[in-house]
């Protein structure tokens, strides 16, 4: 489908959609990259159906509890649709697949690819819905499928395709590589004669060390038939079930490689030369010595453990809604210039000027990657955004970022020589 005639005209591409939706009786669902304004496409088709009927039951469905005040409620001020929030419901999935024959006129499915789950989906099994307005910016194959059989796709708008639409900003994504620390300064502690005894290691060893315990205990697995990787949690529960011997002995084996591969992740998400390369990175950025304009920075990291030594101002599970609504207000306002993140900053919200990124601890998920990509690009006004991210040389993190930056035009990324 050619958009080309929408470049630069977000508000008439939206009117797109929302006529997409009607002509369909309102049934469809959305694929639409970070910055197209999803939010405002589902107000406006909510506004137009409460125009010729005030009495619908409408239920908008969130991933997220912080989400219903930092972006639907929000959206509706911003957009002059007060009234809209004393007559909607807006749940946690977790909360909706409990639900059983409730009867709801409209659904908004909001990041609709954290619903589509065997026990999420409860939610379309148990319940009477009538409309459904589904969105989501990353939905991958059979997620994609599944979608399809919920709503039909109407549109699909890829992170590019908004890009080339001027909807938003570009990206770089700059690669810099390090190597783990050989310095033998981790304590780890063992029993020896009855008392705790302790011997020092380094990054590298310990991280060679579980690497080499999964190749051990992964190929006499393999070599037995059973399948190992993200399959080894299932074939634990599997081997518990079993009483006789042989499993036992199996057992012994996935339980050393299932304690293997959460060491080596551990190593790679919160070794100290990951920390200290993100502090030097981030401050020669604040300091302009890598000459982005205005710089305001997000750093990403899977471990709040990890995060907490990186940044004082901080974003996560472990803080009340208020404290990092906090610290999400004063980078908007510019009063603190940069803050670190986990899964609080995934999805939904927006901070103006945020035009860096730095991933300094991450897995190989594409989704991920999509979403908080979507953190630093959604301003078109704004120069070219930059995200860098740190990967660990000749370990499992090169095929994480590999995985990754798979969708991401390889125009854009680039390799940056860059030392402590």
């Amino acid at each position: 489908m050619n958009l080309t005639h929408f470049k630069n005209d977000r508000p008439e591409f939206q009117k797109y959609c929302e006529d997409l939706w009607f002509e369909n009786d309102c049934v469809g669902s959305f694929l639409l990259g970070t910055g197209t304004g999803k939010s405002k496409i589902a107000l406006d088709c909510l506004n137009r159906l409460f125009n010729k009927n005030q009495d619908l039951r409408v239920v908008i469905g969130i991933p997220l509890i912080r989400l219903k005040e930092d972006v639907w409620i929000n959206e509706m001020k911003k957009w002059d649709y007060d009234y809209m929030i004393d007559k909607v419901e807006i749940h946690c999935y977790q909360t909706l697949r409990s639900w059983k024959t409730e009867k709801i006129d409209l659904l908004i499915g909001d990041e609709i690819d954290e619903c589509i789950s065997p026990v999420n989906l409860n939610l379309f099994k148990n319940n009477q819905i009538d409309k459904r307005l589904l969105l989501t910016a990353t939905a991958f194959d059979e997620k994609r499928t599944k979608l399809e059989e919920l709503a039909p796709v109407l549109l699909e708008l890829s992170r590019e395709d908004a890009q080339e639409l001027e909807f938003i900003n570009y990206s770089n994504h700059w690669i810099i590589e390090y190597e783990l620390s050989t310095i033998n300064n981790i304590p780890v502690k063992y029993p020896k004669n009855g008392k705790e005894q302790v011997f020092y290691t380094s990054e590298k060893k310990q991280y060679d060390y579980y690497d080499n315990s999964m190749k051990q205990y992964g190929a006499k697995l393999m070599d037995r038939g059973f399948k190992v990787g993200a399959n080894i949690f299932k074939l634990i529960g599997y081997l518990k079930s079993k009483k006789d011997e042989q499993s036992k002995a199996y057992l012994t084996w996935a339980y050393k490689y299932s304690n293997a591969m959460r060491g080596r992740k551990n190593i790679l998400l919160n070794n100290q030369t990951s920390i200290s390369l993100t502090h030097k990175l981030g401050k020669d950025i604040l300091n302009g010595k890598t000459g982005i304009k205005d710089p305001k920075i997000l750093i990403f990291s899977e471990s709040i453990e990890h995060i907490e030594k990186i940044c004082k101002n901080t974003i996560h599970s472990n803080k009340t809604l208020e404290e990092n609504k906090e610290v999400i207000e004063n980078l908007s306002k510019g009063k603190i210039r940069a803050a670190g993140a986990c899964k609080g900053l995934t999805v939904g919200v927006t901070i103006p000027g945020v035009n860096c990124g730095i991933y300094a601890g991450y897995f190989g998920a594409k989704r991920v990657l999509s979403q908080r990509v979507g953190r630093t690009i959604r301003d078109a006004t704004a120069d070219i955004a930059n995200n860098y991210y740190l990967v660990a040389k000749n370990t499992q993190q090169e095929e994480w970022l590999k995985n990754m930056l798979e969708d991401i035009d390889k125009e854009y990324i680039k390799y940056l020589d860059y030392k402590q």
